[in-house]
C-alpha cells in the first residue's frame, strides 16, 4: 500500500500489455469507451485490472503521447488501483509480467504485427493470449486456447477497424474471459481456466518460440536476401540492371492484362477428391508467358463465400490463339466434401525474383 491506495489486487483478473509503444500497436484501444471500461474494472464480483509497461523511441513523439494518455487514464478516480503504468521497462520487469499476468493482451492494427514474441513468452508461463489475429497469433489461434479480438479481415478504414476491435475486446472481457476466470468449483479452483492454461502451454510452447522465429527469419528471409544480393552484384551489377529493366517493363505492361474467360467442369456436383478442371484464357498485352505465373487458389468456403484453408494449384499455358490470347489449363482436387470455391491469380515471374509478391503486382479472376 502507498499514498496511491492499494494498487493491484492479487485475486483480480490481471491483463498485461507490455511492449514497445508505437502507434500501430494501439495501446490505447482499450480506452475507446471509458464508461464501459470503468464498469468493467470496478465490477464488484468480477473485477479486472490492467498493467501497462513499455518504452517509446526517443524520437517517436506520437508514441510518447500514447504513454502520456495511459498515465492520465491511470490517475482518473474510476481507474485508480485498477490501471497501472509501470516505469523502467526492462528484461527483469518483462520476466515478472509474463509470469504474473493471467492474460497477455495484444491489439495491433492488422496487418502490421511482425511476430509478437512477448506473447509467446507469456503463454509459455501459463498466461492465456488475447490478441488481434495478426503476427504469430494469426497462425496459432485455436478456440479455447486463448481469444481472438475482432475478425479475420482488414478494413480499408482504420477507424472502422478500431471501433470493431474495441467492441470485440469489451465483449470478450465482459463475458467469456471473466466468466472462465471467476467460475470456481467447491475448492475455489477455476477448472475451465486451468484447462485452458494447460492446453495453451502444451499447444504453443513447443511450436511458437523465439528459436523458431529466428530460424525461420534466417532461412526464409535473411539467407535468400543475402544470396540474391551476391547474385545481383555479379558482373558489375549486370543482373541487377537486367532485373530492374524487367521490373519496369512488367510494371508498365501489367495494366493491359485481361482475363477473358474462366471455365470449369463443375456443371454437376462432384465427389470429394474428384478433379476440377480449370481453363483460363488471358490477354497478356506486351508481356509473355515467361513474365507471369497463373495458379488457382481453392478451398472450402464459409456461408458468406470466404475461402478457408486455401491451397494452390498451378496452371500451365497450352498455346496462343489467333486473337493473341493465351490459354492456360490445370486442375485441383478438393480434399473433402462441402462447398468449395476457387479463384485464378496472376503473379509476375522472374528467375531472380525470390518473392513473387515483392513486385507488388497481382491480377485476380
Amino acid at each position: 500500500e502507498s499514498a496511491l491506495g492499494k494498487p493491484l489486487d492479487p485475486h483480480a483478473l490481471t491483463l498485461g500489455f507490455a511492449r514497445r509503444f508505437a502507434g500501430y500497436k494501439r495501446a490505447t484501444l482499450l480506452f475507446r469507451d471509458p464508461a464501459r471500461l470503468a464498469a468493467l474494472v470496478n465490477n464488484p464480483e468480477r473485477p479486472v485490472q490492467f498493467i501497462f509497461a513499455g518504452k517509446a523511441h526517443p524520437r517517436d513523439e506520437p508514441a510518447k503521447e500514447l504513454i502520456r494518455e495511459v498515465q492520465q487514464f491511470s490517475r482518473r478516480p474510476e481507474f485508480r488501483d485498477r490501471l497501472v503504468l509501470l516505469e523502467g521497462y526492462d528484461v527483469d520487469l518483462a520476466r515478472s509480467l509474463v509470469q504474473g499476468c493471467d492474460i497477455w493482451l495484444n491489439t495491433p492494427l492488422r496487418p502490421l504485427e511482425a511476430s509478437g514474441t512477448s506473447g509467446m513468452k507469456a503463454v509459455a508461463n501459463g498466461a492465456l493470449h488475447c490478441s488481434v489475429l495478426d503476427g504469430w497469433w494469426y497462425e496459432a489461434f485455436r478456440p479455447r486456447l486463448g481469444w481472438a479480438i475482432g475478425r479475420d479481415r482488414i478494413d480499408d478504414d482504420p477507424k472502422v477497424q478500431d471501433a470493431f476491435d474495441a467492441e470485440s475486446l469489451y465483449d470478450l472481457l465482459e463475458n467469456e474471459i471473466s466468466q472462465s476466470f471467476y467460475e470456481r468449483d467447491s475448492d475455489g479452483i477455476p477448472r475451465d481456466w486451468v484447462q485452458r492454461m494447460k492446453g495453451s502451454i502444451a499447444a504453443y510452447a513447443p511450436l511458437f518460440n523465439t528459436s523458431r522465429m529466428v530460424s525461420e527469419y534466417a532461412t526464409h528471409a535473411y539467407a535468400p536476401a543475402a544470396k540474391s544480393w551476391h547474385r545481383l552484384r555479379e558482373s558489375q551489377m549486370a543482373p541487377a540492371r537486367h532485373q530492374a529493366d524487367w521490373l519496369r517493363r512488367v510494371t508498365s505492361g501489367w495494366g493491359a492484362i485481361r482475363v477473358i474467360s474462366v471455365e470449369d467442369n463443375c456443371a454437376e456436383i462432384l465427389r470429394a477428391s474428384e478433379s476440377v478442371n480449370v481453363n483460363v484464357h488471358v490477354h497478356l498485352g506486351a508481356l509473355t508467358t515467361q513474365d507471369v505465373t497463373i495458379d488457382v487458389l481453392y478451398g472450402a468456403t464459409s456461408p458468406s463465400g470466404e475461402m478457408l484453408d486455401v491451397r494452390e494449384a498451378p496452371l500451365a499455358h497450352k498455346g496462343q490463339g489467333d486473337d493473341g490470347t493465351w490459354s492456360y489449363a490445370g486442375c485441383f482436387a478438393p480434399a473433402e466434401g462441402g462447398r468449395v470455391g476457387y479463384a485464378v491469380r496472376l503473379l509476375p515471374h522472374h528467375p531472380g525474383l525470390h518473392d513473387p509478391f515483392a513486385a507488388g503486382l497481382v491480377c485476380w479472376a
